[in-house]
C-alpha cells in the first residue's frame, strides 16, 4: 500500500466521523432537544474520543512513534489545525486523555498554572458559533471554561489532516514516516500474560 492510499484512508475516515455525527445529531438528538435534556452524552464522548484518536494517528504518521504521544499530537493541532496552544493542551487532556481512562469528562488543574479547567460541550455549530469554537470564557479567578463543538472539530480535524496530506505529497521524508509507521499499525503486536 503506497501512501497516498493511507492518506485518501485518513481522509475518508473523517468523511465518516462527519457522516455518523450529522447522522446520529439529525436522527437522534435534535429531533429531541427540547424533550431529553441529557442530550445522549455517551455517545457524544465517544464521537469526541473517535476525533481525538484520529490526531492521535495522524500526528503518529506525521512524527513518527518515538515522538511522545501528547507532545505529538499537540505539535500536529499547533501546524495543522492552528496555534491554539491553550486550548490545544486542555481538550487533548480532557478529551482524549481523562475522559479516555476515565470514561466521562472531569474538571482538570493546570500542575504549572494551578488554573481549573472546566467545559462547555455541544453537538454542532448551531449553539455555538466557530468562533467560539475552541475557545475559553472566564468562569471566575481560578478556572476557565473551553468551549467546543463536536462538528467544529470534525471540521478542525478535516482541516488538520487536509494540510497534512498537501505536505505529505511533496515530502519524501513525511512519505517515508507515513510508510514506516503504517507498518507497525497495521500489525498490532501485544503479549499475553504466562
Amino acid at each position: 500500500m503506497g501512501y497516498e492510499e493511507i492518506a485518501a484512508r485518513l481522509l475518508e475516515e473523517v468523511e465518516s466521523i462527519e457522516h455518523e455525527v450529522q447522522a446520529v445529531y439529525g436522527a437522534i438528538v435534535r429531533p429531541r432537544w427540547d424533550s431529553d435534556k441529557r442530550r445522549f452524552p455517551s455517545t457524544l464522548y465517544g464521537l469526541i474520543m473517535t476525533c481525538f484518536a484520529t490526531v492521535d494517528l495522524a500526528s503518529r504518521y506525521w512524527a513518527g512513534y518515538d515522538s511522545p504521544q501528547t507532545p505529538r499530537m499537540l505539535a500536529f493541532l499547533d501546524r495543522y489545525v492552528g496555534p491554539r496552544k491553550e486550548a490545544h493542551d486542555v481538550a487533548v487532556q480532557m478529551w482524549r486523555h481523562t475522559l479516555m481512562h476515565i470514561g466521562t469528562p472531569r474538571i482538570i488543574t493546570d500542575t504549572r498554572t494551578h488554573m481549573r479547567y472546566n467545559w462547555v460541550l455541544y453537538w454542532s455549530d448551531e449553539h455555538i458559533s466557530d468562533t467560539d469554537h475552541m475557545t475559553f470564557k472566564p468562569y471566575d479567578s481560578r478556572q476557565r471554561t473551553l468551549w467546543l463543538s463536536l462538528m467544529g472539530l470534525v471540521k478542525d480535524l478535516r482541516r488538520g489532516l487536509d494540510g497534512y496530506v498537501v505536505e505529505l505529497r511533496e515530502d519524501a521524508e513525511l512519505q517515508k514516516r507515513l510508510l514506516d509507521q503504517h507498518v507497525e499499525i497495521e500489525d498490532q503486536r501485544f503479549r499475553t500474560r504466562d
